[in-house]
């Protein structure tokens, strides 16, 4: 790159938690990536989040998931347009 040192640099900056701590002032509805970051208070909180367990070996594979859109593309998409 022909900047690498300031793409670095920038980064850094950008991962900090000062930095992104200012998404607090924003009133971002963002999660920090940087845990020590301080959270707006619009933000959800990660605790509260409810995640699905997600079977990624067998629905990462890319037969089953070429079936899935297919399947999906067929029942769903026909009807949307």
């Amino acid at each position: 790159a022909r900047n690498l040192a300031n793409a670095k640099a920038w980064y850094d900056w950008a991962l900090s938690a000062k930095a992104q701590s200012h998404m607090k002032e924003a009133k971002s509805f963002q999660l920090p990536s940087n845990r020590k970051a301080e959270i707006s208070e619009y933000a959800p909180r990660f605790e509260n989040i409810r995640l699905i367990d997600y079977d990624f070996k067998t629905y990462g594979d890319s037969a089953k998931r070429k079936a899935l859109l297919g399947r999906w593309d067929k029942e769903i998409g026909a009807s949307a347009q």
